[in-house]
């Protein structure tokens, strides 16, 4: 079973130093989530929100 697929299924790691990544790869994500939420609840659309989130943490596409 992949990462992918654990993360998928719900099992977490036990290894404390991969729970942390875990953690913080969990934190990003919800960062990344109500960024784009203040995008969309600002008025724009879900793609100029996704381009928004990408710009603003540096990935620009």
């Amino acid at each position: 079973m992949t990462g992918d697929e654990k993360a998928q299924a719900g099992v977490r790691p036990t290894d404390p130093e991969a729970a942390a990544r875990y953690a913080e790869m969990l934190e990003g994500a919800a960062s990344c989530f109500l960024l784009y939420q203040s995008f969309i609840e600002a008025g724009f659309t879900e793609g100029q929100a996704i381009q928004l989130v990408g710009v603003t943490l540096g990935g620009q596409r």
